[in-house]
């Protein structure tokens, strides 16, 4: 800020804006990549189809997933209404560092949401409209949860249970994948079914979350049924700490660093963080090919 200083009178009376570029929707721009790719997308305001255009009407009274606003849109509605925000505003310290950190948040009018449940909701059944020029190919990915993923939010690789209309089960690396790219912790699942359905036709796909009974059991545990096999869910950072890595990177899980540099989960994360009743999941969109 420059205190006295009015910078408004520089700026010339006959500069005008220009025309905005027509509008276009998610499915807009990717039909301009390949015309057979659709995407839905949880959000307010609307743009183009939403994933609730892609929940199977004959699941409607018996799946409890809602839709809401996610974690992070709550807290910024949260954040907006506060004392502090309000302070700025009605004071309009605009050119005040702190609050135009404190305002910045509530200039981004859209609100994320998403479809969530926990184990007790049973599944999430999605009906995809393949048609049979398609790849046969279905990306569901989570929300961004700000700098870390909460610790009640599922893991795709490890507490998904998924299923192709309604019986046919679809295992890690045979039917589905799971993206997470670049270091960060949003999960995306990649569900590959050109291998069942040659051509390509609509399908339903169920998803149920299926939580880990213990993490300490879990991160524990040489061999197990889950798929991929179980990991540590502790290791030694490069910055000396134990942090969550791997397939548990960038979690809210609590780490305890042994005498000899050894990781594990701290005694007590599961039954006192993570109950597994409470543990949830979000799905923000859907793309199909």
């Amino acid at each position: 800020a420059f205190p006295g200083i009015n910078f408004a009178p520089t700026i010339k009376s006959t500069i005008t804006p220009k025309a905005h570029p027509a509008f276009q929707s998610i499915e807009q721009k990717y039909a301009l990549m390949s015309a057979n790719v659709f995407c839905a997308l949880s959000t307010l305001p609307s743009f183009g189809s939403s994933v609730g255009d892609l929940i199977n009407n004959s699941t409607t009274g018996q799946t409890k997933w809602i839709e809401e606003a996610t974690p992070f849109s709550k807290r910024k509605t949260m954040h907006c209404q506060s004392d502090n925000m309000k302070q700025c505003y009605n004071e309009h310290n605009f050119y005040d560092l702190k609050c135009y950190n404190l305002m910045r948040p509530c200039s981004y009018r859209d609100s994320k949401r998403g479809f969530t449940g926990t184990a007790a909701h049973g599944p999430l059944s999605i009906h995809i409209p393949f048609q049979s020029d398609h790849q046969c190919i279905v990306l569901i990915s989570e929300p961004g949860y700000e700098w870390s993923k909460p610790v009640l939010m599922a893991n795709f690789f490890h507490e998904f249970s998924i299923k192709i209309n309604n019986n046919q089960p679809c295992n890690y690396n045979d039917c589905f994948t799971v993206l997470q790219e670049r270091g960060g912790y949003i999960q995306t699942l990649r569900i590959d079914l050109s291998q069942q359905f040659s051509p390509c036709r609509p399908t339903t796909i169920s998803i149920s979350i299926t939580p880990v009974p213990s993490l300490f059991t879990f991160s524990n545990q040489s061999t197990s049924d889950l798929q991929p096999k179980n990991p540590p869910i502790c290791a030694l950072a490069k910055n000396g700490r134990c942090e969550p890595h791997g397939t548990w990177r960038r979690y809210e899980i609590r780490c305890h660093k042994h005498d000899d540099d050894s990781c594990s989960v701290k005694r007590g994360e599961q039954k006192n963080r993570r109950p597994p009743e409470l543990v949830s999941t979000f799905i923000e969109s859907i793309i199909y090919f």
